[in-house]
């Protein structure tokens, strides 16, 4: 009923905006200037030699008055019944409100952690590979195997039983530099780029597969032993490890998680009566409802293993301080019939049955009068979505 960032007093039902908000672009009211001013320029913003400022104009929603005290502007808020449109900046009826689920469909499930609907990856590498999603590659470790003697330009170590490449040798051009951990170089060379801070230029470095570098002195060093790989990969010499091209890991419109090495994707609007309570995600394979990340503690903050409770750094309602944590600790909330799943601080249970809808308004699964295999949409009923993955 009131314009974004505005907020309604009830008592008078007038929209006040905070401080400054007459100055949208930055800002705040001079007296003097009858205008916006800052000390910085800014869309719209003028310098004035006379004031020593750049000065712009005010700006409030329409029919709303400024407020020159609180540099902010303040009107009526919307008649009973209408709501604030910002594309037009007036009060207008509500569009029609058409029912919808948010749903993860079949093969997939709700991950509360990420907040997305997550499936099995595509597996983008032969067996025996891992996937890197760093560089797109799959990766095998090299297998290695005793040599009859070092690279050449090395020696054999009898005592260390290794091989020693030269100060240097691990720089193919320029030298080693032992404060930037890398090659370095005073003239521009290929793959070399400046470096501001030292006054250098400064590039990659490589030792032979399963060497090391020194850090003090920049020659590798390592067994006497010769690396192979599987056909159709290459061997990395920083990483040891063979490197073949991958396939696309996920399908469009998803995207990899290293962390669960499946793919994610945003849940899908199903055009259907609501089957789970707000904000809830419909896991269309097992009909149970997913509540995101801390939703088990609706006013903020989230699920302290120890505390056993919702905690926060800051006061919330209902919530009170515990000394001997250190947190503000208050109760968590699930829908009714609905388990706390501790690990991610949300709620989860079963979406209404076939042939009932949630009713918000009441908190539980009421009949929507509509036959088994489709669901209430308005005063219609239209079969259940079938989402093929």
């Amino acid at each position: 009923v009131c314009p974004p960032g505005y907020i309604l007093n009830v008592d008078t039902n007038v929209c006040a905006g905070v401080r400054n908000s007459a100055c949208p672009f930055g800002g705040s009211w001079g007296y003097y200037e009858q205008a916006c001013t800052s000390n910085d320029p800014l869309p719209g913003y003028v310098w004035d030699d006379e004031v020593g400022f750049y000065c712009g104009p005010s700006s409030c929603p329409s029919g709303f008055d400024l407020i020159t005290d609180s540099s902010s502007c303040s009107g009526m808020a919307c008649l009973n019944g209408q709501v604030y449109n910002s594309a037009t900046s007036a009060c207008e009826a509500p569009a029609p409100v058409t029912a919808s689920t948010l749903i993860c469909p079949a093969g997939s499930s709700f991950n509360p952690v990420f907040g997305t609907c997550e499936t099995a990856n595509l597996s983008p590498c032969p067996s025996g590979y891992t996937y890197n999603v760093s560089s797109s590659n799959c990766e095998i470790p090299a297998t290695f195997t005793p040599a009859a003697s070092c690279p050449e330009g090395y020696t054999f170590d009898a005592g260390l039983n290794i091989c020693i490449g030269v100060p240097n040798s691990a720089c193919a051009q320029g030298y080693w530099g032992y404060y930037e951990q890398a090659c370095t170089s005073s003239d521009p060379l290929p793959g070399f780029i400046w470096d501001d801070e030292t006054g250098l230029y400064i590039g990659p470095w490589a030792c032979p597969p399963a060497y090391s570098v020194d850090s003090h002195e920049g020659f590798c060093s390592g067994p006497m032993v010769t690396a192979s790989c599987p056909a159709g990969s290459t061997i990395n010499a920083y990483t040891s490890q063979c490197e073949a091209a991958a396939t696309a890991p996920c399908a469009t419109g998803q995207t990899y998680n290293a962390y669960t090495t499946k793919c994610d994707f945003a849940p899908q609007v199903s055009a259907v009566a609501p089957t789970c309570p707000p904000g809830y995600i419909l896991n269309v394979d097992t009909n149970v409802c997913a509540g995101v990340r801390n939703s088990a503690c609706p006013f903020g903050g989230s699920w302290g293993y120890y505390e056993q409770a919702c905690t926060s750094n800051d006061p919330l309602p209902g919530y009170v301080w515990d000394d001997e944590v250190g947190f503000y600790c208050g109760p968590s909330s699930c829908p009714s019939g609905f388990d706390l799943i501790t690990d991610s601080s949300s709620c989860s249970g079963m979406a209404c049955q076939a042939g009932y809808a949630f009713n918000e308004a009441t908190s539980t699964c009421e009949p929507s009068g509509c036959p088994a295999g489709s669901v209430k949409n308005d005063d219609l009923c239209i079969a259940d979505a079938v989402c093929l993955q």
